[in-house]
């Protein structure tokens, strides 16, 4: 990707400011008017210099970085001198106004001299950017160049945040803020580590380390776009930064997964290759709706096609002869980027200058101290600096070799040789537990909710049925009397919902049973899926029977390995950082101030030569640990290979991953049983929840069902008893009775009343003759034997049944003659309101309908008797007693047949007093079950 298009900042544009006169003011005020000729000189060099920075940019990039640092270094000379703000007298008419680099009309000014070195840093950042932007990156010389502008430049930016940004007003200076010099920061250093990426590229180096160059890439670049939509940058830059950036940071995040799909073998790990392509795929479609417009563009199309070419092939591979089962991106081991760029110093090249403005520092002593402080620290970042770049190249060789990986290798585990992606499934696999205890405690699990749920249904079962059989006994009692809608029309849907329920539990315990039996012949088998099952599955690294390499045996070969790596890493760490401690303690416990005072001179140059030799020591102990770290490197790289050809690694690396398809197909197994008996317990729950509900639908219709069933067996019952009290033989029953079949009643005598009786009730004309009470007629289907019996002192004739004929005539006297002559499996019954649907049950029982069969059967019974009841019974003083009795029981009776008795009620009266009665039978015509 050397053609691929890097992003400069633009300089910042100044307004020109006279500094002389002013300055010069203030030093005749402050110091003396001599030490203000003094300076005159170094005012002009500076208002010249300033002016050169604000002419037309033109020219040679270099030769205006030049000037640059020398302005900077003026101004650092002059911030210990000339205190410029608005609360300096003398001083605050000075103002620097500077235009934003990015929105060129907008101009701000601050009587800040922070404010001025902030801007002259940004536009040190700006030239480098330009420089490394501008570099042919197609040789060596010109990638290296760009890169070191582009570590340059965020040096710059760096040093602007976390040096100058706090000092001065930000509010209207975006592109001087904080937020602003970071994302340059980040810009540059993703430019910067993107060069790298072209070197190791054309240096061929492995895929590995070119993806993970690729992922810090990226992470530089995904950095930058945050920045750019932060509230502080977001709409004040140009939407083509922010576009540039996010497609970057695509393109960069689909190389490195290209290059890591370049990893796999093709013909050992071809799902781990299309993953990633795959995965490089779709970041390529993203980077390319970004890149619209942009030059961009072409590089990522470019890489879109390289990915295409490669992903068909490695599918066409896979479906024709691997046939493999493709890992989602989800599940791939992420990527871990490697920085080889920083931010560069910008300290040493914009130190202050001593020469200018010499002639008003008053002490000498001072000034010669801030000199040699310069001359020690820039010592001590050279030092430094060679440790940190020999201990980088240092590590990205182990990290190239895997040397640790190897050497955990002989331990006996291959775990280290696994594809990645069987790493990530086992570290998932083994968070949750022990693999084979995880599967049988939710098999239990499993167990326990299948026969919980069994037991609901039939629970629910059980009520229905008894509800059923209640039902069908009460019917099989009162016959056509209990009229209300029987069971099996009002349950049809309860029980439908409980039939597809046992059916889905049927279905469900079969495939239950073959799971379960299916889990229970695996556990033992999912031992090894932890780091010690894994190593007695795949092969061992070990050194064979018979060298491949002369005089070199195995394990000596390894434990030189380890030793050689032990002191490389104790060099390259625990060494190095002891010196560095050492030279920094040495700096700060470095103090000549006392000596420079106790000689007399202008010169301390001989004074300087000599304390800095205090140095040397630390500086061959710096050159000492580089010499090692590389020697070790060295040596270490040599005793690598031996190894790998010992041991023959790669031969081994080619057997655990064959071996590892076993533990993949375990993984994968015991995946796909867990997820079964999850989504089995999750069936179950939700069922239980279902048949919870239902449960509760039932219980309240078997509740209703049963109310109803209790009013209407009252009913009934008290109705039977009525019937089954005593009536007296009237003429009129007779007739009426007898009149459908012409049936002749037998004659029964006339007992003659006595008025003067005192026990006798009066007895109206035309009345029915009152006769003695007989024992009840015989008991219907629905009704109760009576408890009635005449006394032994009473004699009178047996009765008819007349108190029922009274009871009941306004029954009768609203139904026309025929309606009794019809049979009674064709009497139709009115429609009832459902107040009055108890006294239509109580109409139309067979005792109203079939009036003539008990008269005929009372007659049958009684008829014949009568002579000898008389003959039994003379007694006539009794009589008048009788009469009296019965005639009490007649009004009452007939004061329970008339329609505005207590009885039978008014609708709305009748309703209050039985508010269940009313409630039940209309509860089930209009509840849906």
């Amino acid at each position: 990707m050397s053609d691929c298009h890097m992003l400069s900042a633009v300089e910042k544009k100044g307004v020109l400011l006279e500094l002389t006169e002013p300055l010069t003011e203030y030093v005749t005020d402050v110091f003396s008017e001599h030490e203000a000729q003094n300076i005159q000189d170094d005012l002009e060099y500076v208002d010249e210099t300033r002016a050169s920075l604000l002419l037309p940019i033109s020219g040679n990039l270099e030769s205006r970085k030049d000037a640059l640092q020398r302005y900077y270094k003026a101004l650092s000379a002059m911030e210990t001198r000339f205190p410029i703000s608005k609360d300096t007298p003398g001083l605050d008419t000075i103002t620097f106004t500077w235009h934003d680099a990015f929105r060129s009309s907008k101009k701000i000014s601050q009587a800040n001299l922070q404010f001025e070195k902030a801007a002259v840093l940004f536009n040190l950042g700006a030239i480098h950017s330009q420089q490394g932007a501008a570099a042919d990156r197609s040789s060596q010389e010109g990638i290296k160049l760009a890169c070191h502008n582009f570590q340059a430049a965020a040096g710059m930016f760096a040093m602007l945040r976390d040096t100058l940004s706090s000092k001065i007003v930000t509010s209207g200076a975006v592109d001087l803020s904080e937020e602003c010099a970071g994302m340059l920061v980040s810009l540059m250093l993703a430019q910067a580590q993107e060069c790298f990426h072209e070197k190791t590229i054309t240096d061929n180096k492995s895929p590995g380390i070119v993806a993970k160059l690729a992922k810090q890439v990226n992470t530089y670049y995904e950095e930058a776009r945050a920045a750019l939509m932060s509230s502080t940058l977001s709409g004040h830059l140009d939407k083509a930064w922010l576009a540039h950036v996010a497609a970057k940071a695509s393109l960069f995040n689909a190389d490195c997964n290209f290059r890591s799909a370049q990893t796999f073998d093709p013909t050992e790990n071809i799902a781990a290759r299309i993953a990633r392509l795959r995965q490089a795929t779709q970041q390529l479609a993203d980077a390319k709706a970004k890149a619209k417009g942009l030059t961009v563009f072409e590089n990522v199309a470019k890489l879109e096609a390289i990915v295409s070419v490669e992903l068909d092939l490695a599918e066409k591979d896979n479906k024709c002869v691997y046939m493999e089962k493709v890992p989602s991106a989800d599940t791939l081991p992420p990527i871990t980027g490697h920085a080889l760029v920083k931010p560069l110093p910008a300290a040493d090249t914009l130190s202050s200058d001593d020469k200018l403005f010499s002639a008003i520092v008053p002490d000498s002593s001072t000034k010669a101290m801030s000199k040699y402080s310069e001359m020690v620290d820039s010592l001590m970042r050279e030092q430094l600096a060679l440790l940190e770049d020999t201990s980088e190249t240092s590590q990205l060789c182990l990290l190239n070799w895997d040397i640790d990986s190897l050497l955990e290798s002989l331990n006996g585990s291959g775990y280290n040789a696994l594809p990645d992606t069987f790493k990530k499934q086992l570290q998932d696999v083994s968070v949750q537990g022990v693999p084979a205890q995880v599967l049988q405690s939710l098999s239990e699990q499993l167990k326990e909710m299948q026969h919980g749920t069994m037991e609901l249904v039939e629970e629910a079962e059980k009520k229905l049925a008894k509800e059923a059989d209640e039902d069908r006994a009460m019917r099989d009692r009162y016959g056509p009397h209990w009229d209300r809608p029987p069971s099996h029309q009002l349950n049809d849907s309860l029980k439908k919902r409980l039939g597809s329920y046992r059916e889905k539990l049927s279905k469900a315990h079969d495939n239950d049973r073959q799971l379960l039996a299916h889990v229970e012949h695996s556990l033992d088998s999912f031992c090894i899926l932890s780091p010690e099952g894994i190593g007695r599955v795949l092969p061992k690294l070990e050194a064979p029977m018979l060298s491949v390499v002369d005089g070199a045996e195995g394990p000596n070969v390894a434990a030189e390995l380890r030793r050689m790596k032990n002191e490389f890493v104790r060099v390259a760490n625990d060494e190095r950082r002891e010196v560095e401690r050492s030279l920094r303690s040495l700096k700060e416990s470095d103090d000549i101030l006392p000596k420079m005072m106790a000689v007399v001179t202008d010169n301390h140059d001989d004074l300087f030569a000599k304390e800095l030799q205090k140095y040397d020591q630390v500086k061959e102990a710096v050159a000492e640990n580089v010499k090692k770290q590389k020697h070790l490197c060295q040596k270490l790289n040599e005793q690598q290979e031996l190894f790998r050809k010992v041991f023959q690694v790669d031969e081994w690396k080619a057997a655990c991953h064959k071996a590892s398809e076993a533990v993949g197909e375990k993984i994968t197994q015991y995946l796909d049983l867990l997820r079964n008996v999850q989504e089995g317990i999750e069936f179950y729950t939700t069922l239980q929840d279902a048949l919870a509900e239902l449960s509760t639908s039932i219980q309240d219709y078997a509740m209703s069902r049963m109310l109803q069933k209790n009013d209407l067996q009252k009913h009934l019952q008290a109705h039977a008893q009525h019937a089954q009290r005593p009536q007296p033989p009237t003429q009129q029953f007779q007739q009426l009775s007898v009149a459908p079949h012409s049936i002749q009643p037998p004659q029964y005598p006339q007992v003659p009343h006595q008025p003067n009786s005192p026990s006798a009730p009066p007895v109206s004309p035309g009345a029915p003759p009152q006769v003695p009470q007989q024992a009840p007629a015989p008991a219907h289907a629905y009704s109760q034997p009576s408890a009635y019996t005449r006394p032994a002192a009473q004699a009178h004739p047996p009765p008819a049944p007349q108190q029922q004929q009274q009871q009941h005539a306004g029954y009768y006297q609203q139904q026309p003659q025929a309606y009794m002559q019809q049979p009674p499996q064709h009497q139709h019954r009115p429609q009832q309101p459902p107040g009055g649907q108890y006294q239509q049950q109580a109409a139309q029982t067979p005792h109203y309908q079939q009036p003539q069969a008990h008269a005929g059967q009372y007659h049958q019974q009684h008829g014949q008797q009568w002579p000898q009841y008389q003959q039994q019974h003379p007694a006539p003083q009794q009589q008048g007693q009788y009469h009296q009795q019965q005639h009490h029981q007649h009004a009452q009776q007939q004061a329970y047949a008339q329609p505005n008795s207590n009885y039978y009620q008014q609708p709305a009266q009748h309703q209050q007093q039985h508010p269940q009665q009313q409630q039940h039978p209309g509860y089930y015509q209009h509840q849906q079950y």
